[in-house]
């Protein structure tokens, strides 16, 4: 005896059955489980063009789906002094690298038992400035003391000095201490209406600014369209889930 369909093929029915599955699973939309319905009940089901079609395009509102939400937790912005997406990466990049407190020579023992004592085990690599320059470290996300590097850095105009520690991950053990010059290039994206340090990024081949390069702030001025790259898509995702949910 053949089996038995227990999913029509019709388009709306078939739209209604991914509809389930979206709702069912719309806190695990990468799952094993999501995926192995959506390719059961959808390809048991499917035997004509139209059934195909809305298929494709179920499958695609899934990934758009997916594509939106990583895309929205992973971005980064890809120029300097745009609206962040990290309401504490000013406040995070003050108390990892311009405290107040660290030691003043590059003696190990201080700076091991200073790393032990202020939870830094879990970061083998930290670079600290010295809280007197913290008006210049601000002043790199600006166009007086900074140019546009890549994506959402800035490089200083002018170097700093900073000391450098590397440990072992949870024991703290001092690999090496040193004290640099170079040019900081740090991430700068704007919070509240000000365009502020979020992330300190490494220098390893001791880049300078390009005198060519904008400053870093009037990067905020050219077109935006680059960042909303995916506008497209987060408008038709929405609107598909509108309309489906709506038929639903």
């Amino acid at each position: 005896m053949a089996e038995t369909n227990s999913f029509p093929c019709e388009p709306p029915q078939l739209f209604n059955v991914y509809v389930h599955l979206l709702k069912r699973h719309k806190k695990d939309l990468t799952s094993g489980a999501f995926r192995s319905l959506v390719a059961h009940r959808g390809l048991h089901c499917c035997q004509n063009k139209d059934c195909w079609v809305i298929a494709a395009l179920m499958a695609y509102l899934t990934l758009a789906v997916c594509l939106l939400l990583g895309h929205q937790t992973f971005a980064k912005n890809d120029a300097p002094c745009q609206l962040s997406k990290w309401n504490n990466g000013y406040d995070t990049f003050i108390r990892r690298h311009v405290r107040h407190g660290t030691p003043t020579s590059l003696d190990q023992n201080e700076w091991e038992n200073y790393i032990k004592n202020n939870g830094g085990c879990v970061r083998p690599t930290q670079s600290f400035l010295d809280p007197k320059d913290l008006d210049r470290v601000r002043d790199v996300c600006t166009s007086r003391g900074g140019k546009a590097h890549m994506d959402n850095l800035c490089i200083s105009k002018q170097p700093f000095t900073f000391v450098t520690v590397r440990s072992e991950m949870g024991t703290c053990s001092i690999r090496s201490i040193r004290q640099e010059t170079k040019h900081l290039i740090l991430a700068c994206e704007v919070l509240s209406n000000q365009c502020l340090p979020v992330h300190f990024e490494g220098n390893p081949d001791s880049s300078k600014p390009n005198n060519n390069a904008r400053g870093c702030q009037d990067s905020q001025s050219r077109d935006h369209a680059s960042s909303f790259k995916m506008t497209w898509l987060w408008l038709l995702s929405a609107l598909l889930v509108g309309l489906f949910i709506y038929s639903y």
